[in-house]
């Protein structure tokens, strides 16, 4: 049970890998929480763990965000420290 972020590691599916409460909202997260406890997620927990892991590390891996880095330095190392044209800074993480 998270808020919405703009950051990768709080990207929640709703109700497949946790539930999202909408910020100084008390009583939203009540409801996600109690939501959670009544889901497959709670009831089915040892099975929905290793199906959350495995969605983490396919999208979050160290391995993916030193792919994206090496990229992002690849792309400014071609073009001498300067943003190519058209760059735009992305995460990598599906932001747009």
């Amino acid at each position: 049970v998270t808020t919405p972020s703009s950051g990768p590691w709080a990207r929640i599916v709703e109700g497949e890998t946790g539930f999202v409460f909408k910020p100084q909202d008390s009583s939203d997260l009540a409801s996600k929480i109690e939501a959670y406890f009544n889901s497959e997620l709670f009831s089915k927990l040892e099975t929905h763990r290793a199906e959350i892991k495995a969605y983490a590390n396919e999208r979050y891996s160290w391995d993916r965000i030193a792919a994206i880095i090496t990229a992002v330095y690849s792309a400014l190392r071609e073009h001498g420290g300067d943003r190519p044209v058209g760059y735009r800074a992305s995460s990598g993480f599906g932001d747009s």
